[in-house]
Protein backbone atom coordinates (compact mmCIF):
# COMPACT_ATOMS: atom_id res chain seq x y z
CA UNK A 1 0.00 0.00 0.00
CA UNK A 2 1.49 3.51 -1.13
CA UNK A 3 0.69 6.55 1.16
CA UNK A 4 -0.37 9.23 -1.11
CA UNK A 5 0.35 11.91 0.79
CA UNK A 6 3.48 14.25 0.47
CA UNK A 7 6.04 14.69 3.18
CA UNK A 8 4.51 17.55 5.55
CA UNK A 9 1.07 15.33 5.35
CA UNK A 10 2.91 12.26 6.82
CA UNK A 11 4.63 14.58 9.57
CA UNK A 12 1.36 15.25 10.60
CA UNK A 13 -0.17 12.39 10.82
CA UNK A 14 2.77 11.42 12.87
CA UNK A 15 2.88 14.19 15.08
CA UNK A 16 -1.07 13.01 16.19
CA UNK A 17 -0.14 9.92 16.79
CA UNK A 18 2.77 11.57 19.27
CA UNK A 19 0.20 13.33 20.83
CA UNK A 20 -2.35 10.43 21.14
CA UNK A 21 -4.58 11.20 18.54
CA UNK A 22 -4.08 7.95 16.74
CA UNK A 23 -2.35 4.58 18.59
CA UNK A 24 1.43 4.68 18.93
CA UNK A 25 2.77 0.93 18.43
CA UNK A 26 5.87 2.01 20.32
CA UNK A 27 8.33 4.79 21.41
CA UNK A 28 10.26 5.49 18.13
CA UNK A 29 7.14 7.15 16.52
CA UNK A 30 6.64 9.07 19.03
CA UNK A 31 10.06 10.53 18.91
CA UNK A 32 10.24 10.70 15.13
CA UNK A 33 6.23 12.67 16.03
CA UNK A 34 8.45 15.12 18.25
CA UNK A 35 10.77 16.17 16.14
CA UNK A 36 8.06 16.44 13.39
CA UNK A 37 6.39 18.95 15.18
CA UNK A 38 9.46 20.75 16.24
CA UNK A 39 10.11 21.18 12.95
CA UNK A 40 7.02 22.25 11.89
CA UNK A 41 7.19 25.31 14.18
CA UNK A 42 8.16 28.20 11.63
CA UNK A 43 6.13 31.26 11.01
CA UNK A 44 3.58 29.98 9.46
CA UNK A 45 3.32 26.79 10.81
CA UNK A 46 -0.22 27.47 12.36
CA UNK A 47 -1.93 27.89 8.77
CA UNK A 48 0.29 25.34 7.00
CA UNK A 49 -0.51 22.33 9.86
CA UNK A 50 -4.71 23.41 9.82
CA UNK A 51 -4.53 23.34 5.90
CA UNK A 52 -2.34 19.87 6.49
CA UNK A 53 -5.16 18.75 8.48
CA UNK A 54 -7.76 19.67 6.21
CA UNK A 55 -6.32 17.87 3.52
CA UNK A 56 -5.62 14.63 5.90
CA UNK A 57 -9.56 14.43 6.59
CA UNK A 58 -10.92 15.07 2.65
CA UNK A 59 -8.44 12.41 2.27
CA UNK A 60 -9.50 9.91 4.58
CA UNK A 61 -7.16 9.87 6.86
CA UNK A 62 -8.70 11.24 9.64
CA UNK A 63 -11.91 12.68 10.92
CA UNK A 64 -12.85 15.59 13.14
CA UNK A 65 -14.84 14.61 16.48
CA UNK A 66 -16.46 17.28 18.75
CA UNK A 67 -16.13 16.86 22.43
CA UNK A 68 -17.07 19.23 24.95
CA UNK A 69 -17.26 21.56 22.54
CA UNK A 70 -13.57 20.75 21.57
CA UNK A 71 -12.02 19.39 18.44
CA UNK A 72 -10.47 16.05 18.43
CA UNK A 73 -8.62 14.18 15.75
CA UNK A 74 -9.48 10.68 15.33
CA UNK A 75 -7.97 8.17 12.62
CA UNK A 76 -9.90 6.21 10.15
CA UNK A 77 -9.32 2.95 9.18
CA UNK A 78 -7.37 4.67 6.46
CA UNK A 79 -5.38 6.54 8.62
CA UNK A 80 -4.25 3.50 10.80
CA UNK A 81 -3.52 1.53 7.48
CA UNK A 82 -0.99 4.56 6.58
CA UNK A 83 0.34 4.90 9.68
CA UNK A 84 1.20 0.99 10.09
CA UNK A 85 2.95 1.77 6.40
CA UNK A 86 4.58 4.72 7.64
CA UNK A 87 5.98 2.73 11.09
CA UNK A 88 7.01 0.00 8.97
CA UNK A 89 9.41 2.37 6.89
CA UNK A 90 10.87 4.23 9.69
CA UNK A 91 11.14 0.77 12.14
CA UNK A 92 14.91 -0.14 12.27
CA UNK A 93 16.34 -2.23 14.72
CA UNK A 94 18.97 -0.19 16.90
CA UNK A 95 22.20 -1.94 17.24
CA UNK A 96 23.80 -2.59 21.04
CA UNK A 97 27.18 -2.15 22.07
CA UNK A 98 27.45 -5.27 23.71
CA UNK A 99 25.01 -8.57 22.95
CA UNK A 100 23.74 -9.99 26.58
CA UNK A 101 23.43 -13.34 24.18
CA UNK A 102 19.63 -13.14 24.33
CA UNK A 103 17.82 -14.06 21.28
CA UNK A 104 14.34 -12.09 19.93
CA UNK A 105 12.55 -14.89 18.11
CA UNK A 106 9.51 -14.55 15.75
CA UNK A 107 7.92 -17.89 14.69
CA UNK A 108 5.21 -17.31 12.19
CA UNK A 109 1.97 -19.13 11.64
CA UNK A 110 0.45 -17.47 8.56
CA UNK A 111 -1.77 -20.27 6.69
CA UNK A 112 -1.49 -20.86 3.12
CA UNK A 113 -4.21 -18.91 1.58
CA UNK A 114 -1.91 -15.60 2.64
CA UNK A 115 1.24 -16.88 1.28
CA UNK A 116 2.27 -13.55 -0.34
CA UNK A 117 1.74 -12.14 2.91
CA UNK A 118 3.97 -14.52 4.30
CA UNK A 119 6.42 -14.08 1.87
CA UNK A 120 6.56 -9.93 2.50
CA UNK A 121 6.78 -10.66 6.24
CA UNK A 122 9.69 -12.71 5.66
CA UNK A 123 11.25 -9.70 3.39
CA UNK A 124 10.75 -7.23 5.99
CA UNK A 125 11.98 -9.51 8.72
CA UNK A 126 15.25 -9.84 7.08
CA UNK A 127 15.45 -6.28 6.09
CA UNK A 128 15.55 -5.32 9.55
CA UNK A 129 18.41 -8.00 10.26
CA UNK A 130 16.50 -10.81 11.34
CA UNK A 131 17.75 -14.42 10.86
CA UNK A 132 16.15 -17.85 9.68
CA UNK A 133 16.46 -20.11 11.76
CA UNK A 134 14.37 -22.72 10.23
CA UNK A 135 11.43 -22.52 7.74
CA UNK A 136 9.08 -20.10 9.79
CA UNK A 137 11.24 -18.86 12.70
CA UNK A 138 13.28 -16.26 12.66
CA UNK A 139 15.91 -14.49 15.40
CA UNK A 140 17.74 -11.63 16.07
CA UNK A 141 20.09 -10.50 18.42
CA UNK A 142 18.67 -7.19 20.00
CA UNK A 143 15.25 -6.01 21.27
CA UNK A 144 12.79 -5.42 18.32
CA UNK A 145 9.45 -5.67 20.21
CA UNK A 146 8.52 -2.24 18.65
CA UNK A 147 9.19 -3.13 14.95
CA UNK A 148 7.63 -6.51 15.92
CA UNK A 149 4.35 -5.22 16.52
CA UNK A 150 4.71 -2.73 13.29
CA UNK A 151 4.54 -6.08 11.42
CA UNK A 152 1.94 -7.47 13.35
CA UNK A 153 -0.64 -4.04 13.01
CA UNK A 154 0.44 -3.88 9.25
CA UNK A 155 -0.28 -6.98 7.80
CA UNK A 156 -3.07 -7.87 10.26
CA UNK A 157 -1.02 -11.13 11.72
CA UNK A 158 -2.30 -10.78 16.10
CA UNK A 159 -2.33 -14.30 16.69
CA UNK A 160 0.14 -15.33 13.53
CA UNK A 161 3.35 -13.68 14.88
CA UNK A 162 4.38 -14.34 18.12
CA UNK A 163 8.26 -13.16 19.67
CA UNK A 164 9.16 -14.40 22.62
CA UNK A 165 12.82 -14.31 23.95
CA UNK A 166 15.44 -16.95 24.72
CA UNK A 167 18.92 -17.51 25.88
CA UNK A 168 19.10 -21.05 25.29
CA UNK A 169 22.82 -22.70 24.08
CA UNK A 170 20.67 -24.60 21.35
CA UNK A 171 19.27 -22.19 19.72
CA UNK A 172 22.08 -19.69 19.94
CA UNK A 173 24.07 -22.07 18.20
CA UNK A 174 21.33 -22.62 15.59
CA UNK A 175 21.83 -18.84 15.01
CA UNK A 176 25.42 -18.45 14.94
CA UNK A 177 24.56 -21.04 12.28
CA UNK A 178 22.42 -19.25 10.38
CA UNK A 179 24.40 -16.73 10.39
CA UNK A 180 27.53 -18.39 8.83
CA UNK A 181 25.25 -19.95 6.48
CA UNK A 182 24.20 -16.69 5.36
CA UNK A 183 27.58 -15.06 5.05
CA UNK A 184 28.92 -18.05 3.14
CA UNK A 185 25.49 -17.52 0.50
CA UNK A 186 26.18 -14.35 0.15
CA UNK A 187 30.00 -14.48 -0.49
CA UNK A 188 29.93 -16.70 -3.73
CA UNK A 189 26.81 -14.72 -4.70
CA UNK A 190 29.23 -12.04 -4.64
CA UNK A 191 32.23 -14.78 -6.45
CA UNK A 192 29.82 -15.53 -9.18
CA UNK A 193 28.71 -12.04 -10.13
CA UNK A 194 32.41 -10.53 -10.69
CA UNK A 195 32.98 -14.27 -12.86
CA UNK A 196 29.98 -12.98 -15.04
CA UNK A 197 31.84 -9.17 -15.01
CA UNK A 198 35.09 -10.21 -15.63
Amino acid sequence: MKCRFGDKKRLILIVLIAVGCLPVAGAITAIIGLCAAYELKDHDARTKFTRHLQELERGGYIRVKSRNGKKQYVATNRGLRAHSHIQLQISDIPKQKKWDRTLRVVTSDIPVEMNSVRKQVAIKLKGLGFVRIQRSVFAHKYPCNDQVESIKQHYGLKDQLILFESSSDDLVRAYTKAVKSEKTTKTKGRVKTSNLTS
